[in-house]
């Protein structure tokens, strides 16, 4: 299985903490956010493909040629240079997916989810299903509002909401998604209606059509998307690490 992470996006909410230098390359207790990520997912993927914009590919460069991991670890850059030009999940997904010629079974992960379980469990999981998203509670309807909503029976997907006013549930898409070869290949149908912003999206376009399941993840979760929560994340964490202290203190004054 390949995994995908997307890191092209430019995290507007994030300023001037990414002035230069990507969210995902943020530190958390001592390393960048998305070693976080890889070290969760290396044991059980092939090759990972990360895409970057082409205003921070240099930084992703860089960081990758001091990187030590145990799989194969490809950059793909989107040459897009702007927040304006960005090419959206969905868009640069199928960038990905084309460029790369990947057409097998896909783990495919937002690069700003921080995250503390065994993601073998929701292998195994869409391996006995099929394509899955992983779902975690966030327990409060006002925090809902600000991610994709789920309701599910059993652990069918009957609804999907993106970012709705009114949350039916405080179910949330964590952003972590197990999608089908075949399933991917709805991809390009799904591409031509222009909606390539989220991946949400197309997950609720393909629950319309077939049964995509979602998987209740256990331990913490984090959407690193605005300094309030990369905040939370570094207080909930510098007790177990206590390197984050000097590695912030090094990060805002490099």
């Amino acid at each position: 299985m390949k995994c995908i992470i997307l890191a092209a996006g430019f995290a507007t909410r994030l300023y001037p903490l990414i002035k230069n230098k990507p969210k995902q390359l943020l530190p958390i207790s001592g390393k960048p956010i998305i070693e976080h990520i890889i070290e969760k997912i290396d044991k059980y993927i092939d090759e990972i493909y990360i895409v970057s914009n082409n205003k921070f590919f240099n930084n992703f460069n860089e960081w990758l040629n001091n990187y030590k991991s145990s799989v194969k670890i490809n950059l793909v850059n989107d040459n897009v240079n702007s927040n304006e030009e960005r090419l959206g999940g969905v868009g640069d997904l199928k960038f990905v997916l084309d460029k790369s010629n990947i057409n097998e079974d896909t783990m495919i992960l937002a690069g700003d989810n921080l995250f503390n379980f065994d993601v073998k469990d929701i292998i195994e999981f869409f391996k006995n299903n099929g394509t899955c998203i992983g779902l975690y509670d966030v327990k409060d309807k006002e925090l809902a509002k600000h991610y994709g909503v789920t309701i599910i029976e059993g652990s069918i997907i009957k609804d999907f909401q993106e970012k709705p006013n009114n949350p039916k549930s405080t179910l949330v898409s964590t952003a972590i998604y197990l999608i089908t070869k075949k399933d991917l290949e709805e991809l390009d149908r799904f591409y031509e209606t222009g909606d390539l912003e989220n991946i949400g999206h197309f997950i609720h376009h393909l629950s319309k059509i077939k049964e995509i399941y979602g998987f209740k993840i256990k331990g913490s979760w984090y959407d690193i998307g605005t300094i309030e929560e990369y905040e939370k994340a570094e207080r909930e964490n510098i007790f177990k690490n206590k390197i984050i202290f000097f590695s912030l203190f090094f990060y805002f004054y490099d």
